[in-house]
């Protein structure tokens, strides 16, 4: 029974290859959105932005912008809310999913945030892509960078 136990492990690690054995995807980001006042503009008690308005788009290598509509995933419109713990202690917060399937020359791609009508932030990413890993390593919003290569992935915009 051990031996058997032996030869299939070793024919499972046999079979996994460097180069398509492992994956790390990193290839979201976290966004509080609050106004000048620091208040938490996704509190549906305060805030004035509606989660069921927000849209994600990417731009594709054609130049098009593409709302994200997938629906055989967990989060089909490349989002999903992030409520604050129970001691209330963190704002709202949304995990956006960026776009790494239209990835330029330099590996950079470009996911747009809809808040609403006429309300729309630019997220630019560059990512690593070695040994099968989908890593996001810069944001830039609206042209400015705001994050690079730390822990967590969370940006504050403000509105």
């Amino acid at each position: 029974m051990i031996k058997n136990l032996f030869l299939v492990c070793m024919v499972l690690l046999a079979s996994c290859r460097d180069d398509d054995c492992c994956m790390i995807l990193k290839t979201d980001m976290f966004v509080n959105v609050e106004n000048e006042k620091k208040e938490d503009l996704l509190d549906p008690e305060q805030g004035s932005i509606d989660p069921d308005n927000i849209a994600i788009l990417y731009l594709t290598d054609q130049g098009d912008k593409t709302k994200v509509n997938q629906p055989y995933l967990d989060n089909p419109n490349g989002y999903r809310l992030i409520e604050p713990d129970m001691d209330g202690s963190e704002p709202y917060k949304i995990q956006v999913f960026l776009n790494s399937a239209y990835l330029d020359a330099d590996n950079i791609s470009y996911t747009y945030i809809q808040w609403g009508p006429g309300d729309t932030d630019e997220i630019k990413a560059r990512f690593t892509t070695e040994n099968n890993d989908e890593i996001v390593n810069k944001i830039w919003v609206n042209g400015q960078a705001k994050w690079e290569i730390k822990d967590p992935r969370l940006l504050t915009i403000v509105k």
